[in-house]
């Protein structure tokens, strides 16, 4: 090697390790247009056979000025990943079938709303049904026959009273709104029609949704049993329910006859069940409805065949906001003192999987964050202050 040739590579060298410095030395502001540039990973879901992880890739279209949402799929595998739904489909709730074979999407359309389903092996879709409002809660059936979801149906109109006729080129104010629910307005959506959603299944080869929950109530969180004869979920059904912040039980219903079993009926909330992988017990959320500003939320178990409950002990006295199985040990996920984290039940206590679960609440100074955990596989969004998930 010349003496002319060392000197190149030192220059080389010597410029690279100054324009690394000169990175890290001047960081680059955030400008009102940055939003544009910024991209974040939420919802991951690993598939039942552990070999892949769905997520939602998320960013902001600066010639639309909107959100955007695409779907894709990380094969562990072959370590690559590929798009699932892109090009701005309006989707919602997601599953894999119990094979990972298939997956479950929830799109809103110009008209109507539908569920496909995206055969991995080739992209190929199809359309399982079309309903009048967005479903949500999507879950396979472990037999991968049915689909189960959640939508809201409208209320039956109740009018108090009828508006006098309008003479013909009359100019009269606009019809007042008239509220009959207590419950009648929500965060970001203002007065809403009322509306009670309830729980469905339809078959995943295509067909009819068929109802299987009634009454004017709100149901939530479907899982399905491990013979896919029932379906678990959490529900409200007390007559006075409108008044009642913090109150729902655990409920079981039977797929072919509709027959409500209720499981639980703790005073306050039983809510987000979980079945256990050999199907024995549910793991829930519950959390007391004392009047108080601060009600700790706790994971519980429920035994299918004797009924009997068991607090996870954590030994925090902080909320658990979620709750997986991992094999026959529970994962929970916290929020202590401004950090998300994971954590994984074992002998001794709780081990941290993640300190640094973050979301894409990007607007508001809010944590947020999610897991997923199949056969001692964790796939989390992790983040921080200065970088997004």
């Amino acid at each position: 090697m010349t003496i002319a040739m060392r000197r190149m590579i030192k220059a080389i060298v010597l410029t690279t390790c100054w324009l690394i410095s000169a990175a890290y030395a001047s960081p680059q502001l955030l400008e009102p247009s940055t939003v544009f540039d910024l991209e974040a990973i939420a919802n991951p879901q690993i598939s039942p056979n552990g070999t892949k992880v769905l997520y939602e890739r998320r960013g902001f279209d600066i010639m639309t000025d909107r959100a955007t949402k695409e779907l894709w799929l990380y094969d562990l595998l072959a370590e690559v990943h590929e798009p699932v739904l892109a090009g701005g489909a309006s989707f919602g709730s997601v599953a894999w079938s119990s094979q990972s074979d298939y997956v479950a999407v929830a799109v809103r359309g110009a008209s109507r709303s539908m569920i496909n389903v995206v055969r991995l092996e080739g992209r190929l879709t199809a359309t399982v049904t079309s309903v009048s409002t967005m479903p949500s809660q999507l879950v396979w059936s472990p037999d991968d026959e049915t689909i189960a979801f959640v939508m809201s149906v409208n209320a039956e109109s109740k009018p108090i009273y009828k508006m006098p006729a309008k003479p013909k080129g009359a100019k009269w104010a606009a019809s007042p709104i008239v509220v009959g629910e207590v419950r009648y307005q929500f965060d970001g959506r203002g007065i809403v029609e009322p509306s009670y959603r309830h729980v469905f299944v339809v078959p995943a080869s295509g067909g009819t949704p068929r109802q299987l929950t009634e009454g004017d109530f709100n149901h939530t969180g479907p899982v399905w049993s491990a013979n896919s004869e029932q379906l678990y979920f959490s529900a409200n059904r007390h007559i006075d329910w409108q008044r009642e912040t913090v109150e729902s039980d655990l409920f079981a219903v039977d797929v072919t006859t509709s027959a409500l079993t209720q499981l639980t009926s703790a005073p306050g909330a039983e809510m987000r069940p979980q079945l256990s992988p050999d199907g024995s017990r549910l793991l829930y959320l519950q959390e007391d409805n004392d009047p108080i500003t601060y009600r700790q939320s706790q994971a519980m178990t429920l035994d299918l065949e004797t009924g009997r409950t068991k607090v996870i002990e954590t030994g925090l006295d902080r909320s658990v906001d979620a709750a997986k199985w991992s094999g026959d040990r529970v994962a929970i996920q916290i929020d202590d003192r401004g950090q998300r984290k994971v954590l994984l039940q074992t002998r001794d206590g709780l081990d941290v999987i993640s300190d640094k679960v973050s979301g894409v609440t990007l607007g508001r100074p809010y944590i947020s964050g999610s897991f997923d955990v199949r056969h001692g596989l964790f796939a989390l969004t992790e983040g921080s202050s200065t970088r997004p998930a």
